[in-house]
């Protein structure tokens, strides 16, 4: 999944910027929301609008797969495009994350200023 990253069309090889997640927090805990983009290998996308809860390097991820993602053009010159969900439309998305920072960033009087976040989300019916 992305979020917060540069897409690049594969029909036109524009490049628009996808919404950057908001949130905050410490190493000690956290809340953020988003929308994140999960491409597939047959060339369809599933659209995440979520929320995270995390305590330490335990993130826990809950959210609702969206019709449609507006993106803004890299170059101002090109015109905005709409995303759309092609696959799983109507799911709900649940997941555990890990944060993983350093003891050294934790620590910073700056604090992390970047961090990978690894694990799996599943989808499901809100039937």
């Amino acid at each position: 999944m992305s979020a917060g990253e540069t897409y690049t069309d594969p029909a036109t090889a524009k490049q628009y910027t996808m919404p950057r997640p908001q949130g905050d927090g410490s190493c000690a805990s956290s809340n953020t929301n988003g929308t994140a983009v999960a491409f597939w290998a047959d060339g369809t996308r599933t659209l995440v609008s979520y929320s995270t809860t995390g305590a330490t390097a335990g993130v826990f991820l809950q959210g609702t797969v969206i019709d449609s993602m507006f993106l803004t053009p890299v170059n101002p010159a090109d015109t905005p495009i709409t995303l759309t969900t092609t696959r799983y439309g109507g799911n709900t998305a649940n997941g555990g994350l890990v944060f993983e920072a350093t003891p050294q960033d934790c620590a910073s009087p700056t604090g992390v200023q970047a961090a990978g976040i690894e694990g799996a989300i599943s989808l499901g019916s809100q039937n």
